[in-house]
């Protein structure tokens, strides 16, 4: 109610459905789910950190065989080819990702990635 889109009857996604009924109940009402993400790049020739704080009430990560999985996979770290704007290193650079503030519930949305 009170949502064009969610009162035309057709099919709704279900993480729009629970962005829409958080929104409704008011601006306070998301801090159970909400976190702090940490993203770190380091770069692998000066060893110098860019980090960045985010602050999500869900992670939409890439859908595994289950939910330890995905989890696994979305918090390991990765090599990413960046250059480096301190050094101008064209090295690979190690990203990892950390929840620095915890949630109380966390929502996970699945995302399917085609093959092919």
């Amino acid at each position: 109610r009170g949502h064009a889109e969610f009162s035309s009857g057709r099919q709704q996604d279900a993480v729009e459905f629970l962005q829409h009924l958080l929104s409704a109940i008011g601006p306070t009402a998301s801090a159970p789910f909400t976190m702090t993400l940490q993203q770190t790049v380091e770069c692998g020739g000066c060893g110098r950190q860019l980090t960045q704080h985010s602050r999500p009430d869900m992670l939409h990560i890439e859908a595994a065989a289950d939910a330890q999985s995905a989890l696994k996979r979305f918090f390991a770290d990765e090599t990413v080819d960046l250059p480096c704007k301190a050094c101008g290193a064209e090295q690979q650079r190690k990203h990892y990702r950390l929840v620095s503030t915890p949630t109380g519930a966390l929502v996970l949305v699945f995302i399917r990635t085609a093959v092919g």
